[in-house]
This record gives structure tokens, C-alpha cells and sequence, in this order.
């Protein structure tokens, strides 16, 4: 997990005021909406960038990935529905979904709800062309799914 240079040095208090400002009030809004909802379904949309700072020639290969911890309901789906149309995806990739998946864990496997945790390389979504075909692959990807 990233370091945040900011929160380094925080006393307790201000590591308290932060959550109750921002963590705890974000947190509260999804669960709300959930519950009000109850979806078949939850998604979460992040981008990657396509190599390390710390290892410039290492290429990211993949421009979506997807993110799972436990349940891999919809993730199986997704890689399936991508892989049928020759989409390189990463399989927990680029990063690891039992690792880093702090809000699906929370929100949709404490609930028994299957998820789509997606990443999107940002050079394939940093032009209006590339949002607007990513746009169009991730709607599909996620009615299939659904």
C-alpha cells in the first residue's frame, strides 16, 4: 500500500479528526445507499498508472485489471467476458484484490454482494477517444456481468 507523506506525522487527535471527517462520513454514505438499494451488483471504478514511478521500465501489460479478495463471482465473470474479446486483462493485477480491497471488503463481501473491483491503465482513459471507448467496454462488461 502507498504511503501518504501527509499522514506521516499525525498525532492521534489529528488521525481522529481525518476519520471523522473523511473516512467515517464516506463510509457512512455507501452503506446507506446499499441498504437503501440493495444492489445485485456493486462496481468501483479506479485508474493505474502504466508503470511504477519506482520501476520506470517495467510496462504495465494490462489496460483494465480486475480486483477481487474472497468472492470472485463477478471477477471470473469479467475476465471471462473481456478474455472472448481478446482484452488483456489483469487477474487481480496490477495490484492484488486480497491485498488492497479495503472497500469491496466493507461493502460488498461483508454483504454477500458480488463486485466488480476494475483498474484502468490512465494513458488508455487520459483522451476524450479513450474515456469514451472505455466508457462504452466498461458499460457493456458490467450489464453482461450483471
Amino acid at each position: 500500500m502507498d504511503v501518504i507523506p501527509g499522514n506521516l506525522l499525525l498525532s492521534a487527535a489529528e488521525r481522529a479528526l481525518r476519520i471523522d471527517a473523511i473516512h467515517g462520513p464516506y463510509h457512512a454514505v455507501i452503506a446507506a445507499e446499499i441498504a437503501r438499494i440493495r444492489p445485485a451488483l456493486i462496481v468501483s471504478v479506479h485508474s493505474f498508472t502504466p508503470q511504477l514511478a519506482t520501476r520506470p521500465d517495467e510496462a504495465r501489460p494490462w489496460p483494465i485489471g480486475i480486483l477481487y479478495n474472497e468472492d470472485d463471482r463477478a471477477a471470473r465473470a469479467g475476465l471471462a467476458w473481456l478474455a472472448a474479446r481478446s482484452i488483456n486483462a489483469g487477474d487481480n493485477q496490477p495490484y492484488s484484490g486480497r491485498v488492497l480491497n479495503y472497500t469491496m471488503d466493507r461493502h460488498a463481501e461483508a454483504a454477500g454482494i458480488p463486485y466488480l473491483g476494475l483498474e484502468l491503465r490512465q494513458d488508455e482513459i487520459d483522451t476524450a477517444e479513450g474515456c469514451a471507448k472505455w466508457l462504452g467496454l466498461v458499460a457493456d462488461l458490467v450489464r453482461a456481468v450483471a
